[in-house]
C-alpha cells in the first residue's frame, strides 16, 4: 500500500493532490465522487479500508504529498477531525521538506569534502614542485616529482618535440 502511486485526480488522494484541498468519505468503495481505479481500489480493499480522509502536505504552497487517515469500518469524519489531520499534515510536510534539505546539504558537504581533498592534493603537489625548483632542481627533477605524484610515466618534450626529460618506464 505504501508503494502505491496516485495519479493526479485518481481516487480521493489524487483529488487532494489535484486541488490541494482535503477530501473525506465515510464509505470510499461505494462513493462515486472519486475517480476509482482498479489499482487504488485493489489496495484499499486489500487493506480493508472503508472510511478515508486525505489532506494535502503543503509547505509555502509547494505540494509535498497527501496525509491519510482511514478506518476499516464505515464512519463519517467530523470537521474537527479533518482540521486536526490538516494540522498534522502541516507539521509532517515541514518535517519532510527539512529532511530532504538536510539530505541535500549532506550530499553537498560530501561533494565539498571530496573537492577539498583534491584541493589539498593540488596544494601538496604545488609545494613539492616549488621545493624542487627553489632547491635548484631541473627538468629531470620536475619530471621525476610529477611521475611519483601521479604514479605514471612522464616525458617532457620541447617545442620541437625533442625529449628533455623522462621518468619511469615508457609504456608499450
Amino acid at each position: 500500500f505504501q508503494a502505491l502511486r496516485l495519479h493526479t485526480g485518481a481516487g480521493l488522494g489524487g483529488l487532494v493532490a489535484q486541488t490541494r484541498r482535503p477530501y473525506w468519505t465515510a464509505d470510499y468503495p461505494s462513493d462515486e465522487r472519486y475517480a476509482h481505479t482498479s489499482e487504488i481500489d485493489g489496495a484499499v480493499d486489500e487493506e480493508g479500508l472503508v472510511a478515508i480522509c486525505g489532506t494535502p502536505l503543503l509547505v509555502d504552497g509547494e505540494f509535498v504529498g497527501v496525509l491519510f487517515a482511514a478506518n476499516r469500518t464505515r464512519r463519517p469524519f467530523a470537521r474537527v477531525e479533518v482540521a486536526l489531520l490538516g494540522s498534522l499534515a502541516a507539521l509532517a510536510a515541514v518535517s519532510i521538506v527539512q529532511s530532504r534539505r538536510a539530505a541535500e546539504t549532506a550530499a553537498a558537504l560530501a561533494e565539498l569534502s571530496v573537492a577539498h581533498a583534491g584541493i589539498q592534493e593540488a596544494a601538496q603537489a604545488h609545494d613539492r614542485f616549488t621545493h624542487v625548483v627553489l632547491s635548484g632542481g631541473g627538468v629531470d627533477d620536475i619530471a621525476a616529482a610529477l611521475g611519483e605524484l601521479l604514479g605514471c610515466w612522464v616525458v617532457v618534450l620541447d617545442a620541437d618535440g625533442q625529449r628533455l626529460a623522462a621518468h619511469g618506464a615508457a609504456p608499450d
